[in-house]
């Protein structure tokens, strides 16, 4: 995962690709049928920086657990707009 300033924030290994469909193999992220995420659920994975403001890009996020990483920041604006 990269932030708004492309600082690698994950530090344990998450088993993603770039070459992979994050929406079918990436470990903590799901999607709908037409492939918009749904969910990141990446509690407990080391992940350290700026909590990213393009996370309120996400319109389909319904469900986001970030608990008991070293993330710091405010959560995204647009987390709190009706989608």
């Amino acid at each position: 995962m990269m932030n708004s300033s492309s600082k690698v924030l994950s530090v344990r290994a998450l088993n993603w690709s770039s070459t992979h469909d994050c929406c079918l193999s990436w470990e903590g992220i799901g999607c709908d049928d037409s492939g918009w995420v749904t969910h990141l659920l990446l509690p407990s994975r080391e992940l350290k920086g700026n909590i990213s403001t393009s996370l309120g890009n996400l319109k389909s996020l319904r469900q986001l657990n970030l608990s008991d990483n070293l993330l710091h920041g405010v959560i995204p604006y647009g987390f709190f707009l009706p989608h």
